[in-house]
């Protein structure tokens, strides 16, 4: 019977748009080695040997939490860490037409997550985008925050929509122009 032990320190690592790599400690008395292949991140290295040895975990682009298993050699005993890559995009800001009600819209995310915004009603819909409906229609230009949050990873949109006078030629005709009832 071989004394077999490993440990992993933390046993969970939150990857997200800006925090695009970390770190894990194995601990473990005797040689080690990555026993599962990841899919959406790469390692620093993916064996090593007795006390206490730092793997660098890198986003690689790809979406969502696996488990990663490492075996000691030397009794066959294992320890997992789990990595969550929640990443959402989308861009800080979109543009619309005076009196715009509604808006849907369809991020990038590797995760399912959540919306709320300044004003409206915001639902995520099955299809992955998300619509604030209910914004009010109002002449003067106005601007609605929407907040997307997964995990860690915090997003902002900002809604623009253009009143009646700030349109382009609006904008001419009041700056050049003299108008008279």
């Amino acid at each position: 019977n071989v004394d077999c032990s490993i440990s992993i320190s933390p046993s969970t690592i939150n990857l997200n748009s800006t925090t695009t790599s970390s770190t894990f400690s194995i601990t473990s008395n005797g040689d080690w080695q990555l026993v599962s292949s990841p899919s959406s991140v790469s390692l620093s290295r993916t064996n090593g040997g007795v006390n206490d040895q730092t793997v660098w975990v890198y986003a690689d682009g790809g979406c969502g939490t696996e488990t990663l298993t490492f075996k000691n050699k030397k009794g066959g005993c294992t320890a997992n860490v789990t990595i969550n890559n929640n990443t959402i995009k989308i861009n800080s800001e979109y543009y619309y037409p005076n009196r715009t009600t509604n808006v849907t819209l369809k991020p990038i995310a590797c995760c399912n997550y959540t919306v709320s915004s300044t004003e409206g009603s915001p639902v995520v819909n099955p299809d992955g985008s998300f619509t604030v409906s209910g914004i009010s229609g109002q002449d003067e230009q106005k601007s609605v925050t929407v907040t997307l949050q997964c995990g860690t990873e915090v997003k902002t949109t900002e809604l623009i929509i253009y009143g009646i006078n700030t349109g382009r030629g609006a904008r001419a005709i009041s700056e050049y122009c003299e108008l008279t009832d």
